[in-house]
């Protein structure tokens, strides 16, 4: 299968943000979704088969004997079961694009637009208002007028999860709407995690994360240990993942920091 088969679009930082300015200019009631079970609500395409061994297989043999015990069969001593997916199956290379084809299919069979700048933005007009929906996989930020709308269709399972109010948790941020036409964008329990795991010798306060001698290089200096090398490159990682979403301020100091990432020195 070709990548563009196989990976879903997620919704751009700059379109959460953006969105985010919106519904607190235009004082927007937001309610933020978990759909549950996602992938099992789109169906399969293609023929794409799983092996069930053990304990697994003999399970669907007593649950159901008359539907799953003629398909039952030992293998070198192990009980298999070979099956074909009816629905997208979480860790199946096409799970999550399934998914994103029927959320989008689904908006748009209720007048929702895409956003031709990000697949994974739409709207629509409610009584003169905008309505904007965005989606990062079955995580969903939508006003809550609309909400009902996805409860119909993704909620018979099992009730979609669903969080109103001022503060909503969303891709790993808070989104603070208690002050009146600001939203703050927050990470501190990601950023409490991360110094907390840090080693007690980076112990210690900075005005700056960009400090002086930020762009000095001592090429003289020995290579880190593999180990804090690894650690060196995971912390990295994370800070580029905080300053795309919630800390904007640290970027010249991670982006430099990313370019160490190959060849770190003490």
């Amino acid at each position: 299968m070709q990548k563009e088969d196989t990976s879903s679009p997620t919704v751009a930082v700059e379109s959460l943000l953006i969105s985010a300015t919106m519904d607190v200019y235009e004082r927007r009631d937001m309610a933020t979704i978990d759909i549950p079970s996602a992938f099992m609500q789109a169906d399969m395409v293609g023929n794409v088969h799983v092996k069930l061994e053990g304990r697994l297989a003999e399970l669907l043999t007593k649950l159901n004997p008359k539907t799953y015990d003629e398909y039952l069969y030992i293998n070198n001593g192990n009980p298999t079961m070979y099956m074909k997916l009816k629905k997208a199956l979480y860790s199946t290379l096409q799970a999550a694009m399934l998914f994103w084809k029927d959320l989008t299919k689904t908006l748009m069979d209720w007048g929702f637009i895409v956003n031709p700048y990000d697949r994974c933005v739409a709207n629509k007009m409610f009584d003169g208002k905008q309505c904007t929906v965005l989606w990062h996989v079955d995580d969903i930020k939508i006003p809550h007028v609309s909400k009902d709308y996805l409860s119909r269709k993704y909620g018979k399972e099992e009730p979609l999860t669903n969080t109103r109010g001022k503060i909503h948790h969303y891709l790993g941020m808070t989104l603070d709407y208690n002050i009146d036409r600001k939203v703050q964008v927050k990470m501190i329990d990601y950023i409490d995690s991360m110094l907390v795991s840090l080693p007690e010798s980076m112990d210690g306060e900075s005005a700056s994360p960009a400090c002086n001698r930020l762009f000095t290089v001592n090429s003289h200096e020995p290579p880190l240990p593999t180990s804090e090398s690894e650690s060196f490159n995971h912390y990295v990682a994370k800070l580029l993942f905080l300053c795309k979403w919630a800390t904007p301020d640290i970027q010249t100091a991670v982006a430099y920091l990313n370019t160490r990432v190959k060849a770190p020195n003490i």
